[in-house]
């Protein structure tokens, strides 16, 4: 109304004007000599310059927009409107289309709530990490667009570790924190973490495409072309883990085993006191661990496939401290006593790791470094058997011998060669776990050995040793004798049990052994505050057509929470 009396104000004056002309001069004269009519001769001028300085616009109607789109959780999409007209489509389920870089998303259904001019789209399920384009084409002007991420929340299945059933889960709703090139993190909504974009930038820069080169291309069954990594309370029962379950179809999963399936990439880890492995020690395992998968389904070489992870890790990193100064400490002096069998696997008892990842160490140094890992990883099994075919076939050694080489190595230290990690690794200038108590006689299982110190330059079988048990003597020019008797100059030998019936672990005397007479003995230097891995509390990656591995996981963990196992 202000803009008509705007144009209506000067109309009024002309008016005025005329009829002022009428009253007070003489009727105009018709002027056949093309005289002007003193009217048109005016030259009186509106000079009201008064202009509406008013801004508001409330009264101009805004184009229609998408205002925000998001999608709260994995089903769901709202769009919040604003302008208008609202079109008389708005809840015609054809008029809208998600579309992505990894497909299109189904809409399923659609409300419009007139009054939030809020629309809801209910989805199928759509793919964690991925950026998505909802258009609307409304009935009365051109098509709106935007773009959105994918599920602000989702659930997930996860293993309830403290259940005596081992295959019960329980459901966790979980807020996406970030997103990577080739990753997506969630954590648990009844947890918190810090240091998420760190931990994803680390395994869209290393971890993914170190291991992915190394190993295989990981699967990608969900399509989303990422790796979920999912942040939970482990009250204390892990570091992180891998459920090979979840790379297998739902109906599949619960059919079989009563279990659900996230069909999914999915790497499980820790964040109880508030980390998301800022030390970057889990991570690159337990992605190994789902490689390992695709490679090796349902995997029953531990020693193979925990091994592999953990040496995962020095790859990645380039270096691998904490492992190697475990070892070396002998933590728990299980390793000096020839308690841990390399293939014998003990869970949640990190020095089978540690020892593991030596073996294996030793092994691609004696090959051609690092890239070798990729050898091991590809062989058909991880059995005893396969990887003896492959030692022999690429050193010209059987598994035992091998093994003992790598024993003496660690005393030996040799820059290359046989008696060398080839700088694979760097080896501490400390001594190795080994004997120097007066005990004459020890019980090795099978794969396993230690090292002794003794004062004498030579030793010999006793006569009482087990039928496979094999002694090497450790020299002064840092070499090994292994033909009896033994010249032990260096002050040091090796036992070992070569028994390769691996099914049956039973322990063989080492034999009555001379015992070093020494004033001062070498003194086995540990590591202040030495560091355990977290590795160590993981689980093994649960194969429900063989769950005893597990079992023992279970029940070892238990006793070190002090839980009754039996409740």
């Amino acid at each position: 109304m202000k803009a008509l009396i705007f144009f209506l104000t000067p109309l009024l004056i002309s008016t005025s004007v005329l009829i002022s002309c009428s009253k007070d001069q003489p009727p105009a004269k018709n002027n056949d000599n093309n005289d002007t009519d003193s009217l048109d001769q005016s030259t009186d001028t509106d000079t009201n310059t008064d202009t509406d300085t008013n801004t508001d616009t409330d009264t101009i109607p805004k184009a229609l927009t998408i205002e925000s789109v998001k999608a709260p959780d994995e089903f769901t999409v709202t769009l919040t409107l604003s302008g208008g007209p609202i079109p008389n489509n708005i809840s015609d389920l054809s008029s809208f289309s998600i579309t992505s870089d990894v497909g299109a998303l189904k809409i399923k259904s659609i409300k419009f709530d007139s009054v939030s001019t809020t629309i809801t789209l209910t989805t199928d399920k759509q793919k964690l990490g991925i950026n998505y384009t909802v258009e609307f084409s409304p009935s009365n002007g051109e098509a709106l667009l935007d773009d959105f991420l994918s599920a602000d929340t989702a659930m997930f299945w996860v293993a309830d570790f403290s259940s005596t059933d081992i295959a019960k889960q329980t459901q966790v709703i979980a807020t996406r924190e970030a997103i990577g090139k080739y990753s997506v993190a969630y954590v648990d909504q009844e947890t918190n973490a810090t240091g998420v974009k760190e931990s994803l930038d680390h395994f869209d820069n290393k971890v993914y495409p170190i291991e992915s080169d190394l190993f295989t291309t990981p699967p990608d069954i969900d399509g989303n072309g990422k790796i979920v990594i999912l942040g939970l309370n482990s009250n204390g029962y892990y570091g992180g883990y891998f459920y090979p379950v979840n790379a297998y179809p739902d109906d599949t999963t619960w059919k079989n085993w009563k279990i659900h399936s996230n069909e999914m990439e999915i790497i499980h880890i820790a964040v109880d006191y508030g980390d998301f492995d800022t030390t970057h020690n889990i991570v690159p395992h337990e992605y190994q661990h789902l490689l390992n998968e695709k490679q090796h389904p349902f995997s029953e070489w531990t020693y193979h496939n925990e091994g592999l992870s953990e040496c995962a890790v020095l790859a990645v990193n380039g270096a691998y401290k904490q492992v190697i100064n475990y070892y070396f400490s002998d933590y728990n002096k299980k390793i000096s006593k020839g308690e841990i069998s390399l293939i014998d696997w003990g869970y949640a008892d990190y020095d089978y790791y540690a020892v593991a990842f030596m073996f294996w160490t030793y092994y691609i140094g004696q090959l051609s470094g690092i890239d070798t890992l990729s050898d091991i990883f590809h062989i058909d099994d991880g059995s005893p058997d396969t990887v003896d075919k492959m030692i022999k076939g690429s050193l010209g050694l059987n598994f035992g011998e091998l093994q003992l080489n790598e024993l003496l190595a660690t005393w030996i230290k040799n820059n290359d060669g046989v008696y060398s990690y080839n700088g694979v690794i760097d080896i501490p200038n400390k001594l190795p776990p080994h004997m120097t108590s007066t005990k004459t006689s020890m019980n090795l299982k099978p794969f396993a050995g230690t090292l002794f110190v003794t004062d004498q330059d030579e030793v010999d079988y006793p006569g009482t040793q087990g039928e496979h048990i094999i002694y090497a003597g450790i020299t002064a020019d840092d070499n090994a004798d292994t033909e009896a008797p033994f010249e032990t100059t260096g002050k040091a030998f090796a036992a070992y049990n070569s028994y390769f019936e691996y099914k049956d672990f039973k322990t063989e005397p080492t034999g009555a052994l001379p015992m070093p007479n020494m004033t001062h003995e070498p003194v086995l230097a540990q590591p202040a505050n030495v560091k355990i891995p977290q590795t160590w509390r993981n689980p093994p990656p649960f194969n429900p057509n063989n769950p005893e591995p597990f079992l023992r996981w279970k029940g070892a963990t238990e006793a070190r929470m002090a839980i009754n196992s039996k409740r």
